[in-house]
């Protein structure tokens, strides 16, 4: 896999990944900041309270007022805050910023599309006119017999059998539409002839050697008949 489709791939996961955790770390400093504003209010009402509690005991150890006194109306004493921590807000303050995140989320995954599908793709050159495959491999038939079987390698080998999408696989398939009837054996290298399909000329150069074949013509960039030796 080449370094421009690592880039290609990864660079817009580590993206969105970067982004999830910095919504994440903002998240729990609300919930945080939530927290301490809630301690700080319970700190607060118990100071009142201990005040409170203060002043009545100094004014229990005054003496007496005489009726005149006790007739005059005192200021009231403000009530202490008794509210402690409350959880539910802290909830609260976490369900208010889920759709701020949702929609974080989803400007995150509307950028990603547009990357993949603008950038990573490069639409000017999926829309650049190009031979078609067969017409590309259409020396092929000059160069095989019309019927029977040639041998197949590669230097990208097909993981597993199954209905799963596989480049190898899919450019196998693909080399055996266009040199039908013939029948490709893949991973042989002693029939009389071996079609040697590789993703470049280097690869190719290095799959010819390490089979013992000798490349008897080069259809296309990375395709070439080969016999053995």
């Amino acid at each position: 896999m080449s370094l421009d489709l690592l880039l290609d791939l990864g660079l817009p996961g580590i993206v969105f990944l970067a982004l999830c955790i910095w919504l994440v770390r903002r998240v729990v400093r609300a919930a945080l900041t939530e927290r301490d504003l809630e301690r700080d209010r319970l700190q607060g009402g118990l100071a009142e309270e201990l005040r409170t509690a203060r002043a009545r005991a100094q004014a229990a150890q005054r003496p007496r007022r005489t009726p005149v006194e006790a007739a005059t109306p005192r200021d009231p004493v403000p009530a202490a805050d008794g509210r402690g921590a409350n959880p539910a807000r802290s909830m609260r303050a976490l369900a208010r910023s889920v759709p701020a995140i949702a929609a974080s989320l989803a400007v995150v995954g509307l950028s990603r599309s547009v990357y993949v599908h603008f950038v990573a793709e490069r639409p000017s050159d999926l829309l650049r006119p190009r031979r078609a495959f067969n017409e590309e491999l259409r020396p092929l038939a000059t160069l095989l017999p019309a019927r029977g079987e040639v041998g197949y390698v590669t230097d990208e080998a097909i993981q597993s059998p199954g209905g799963e999408w596989q480049g190898p696989k899919q450019r196998f398939l693909q080399v055996q539409y266009a040199v039908a009837p013939v029948v490709l054996r893949y991973d042989e290298d002693r029939a009389p002839l071996v079609l040697v399909n590789a993703t470049s000329e280097k690869s190719l150069n290095e799959l010819v050697a390490r089979r013992g074949l000798i490349v008897v013509a080069r259809v296309t960039s990375g395709l070439a008949v080969a016999r053995p030796k």
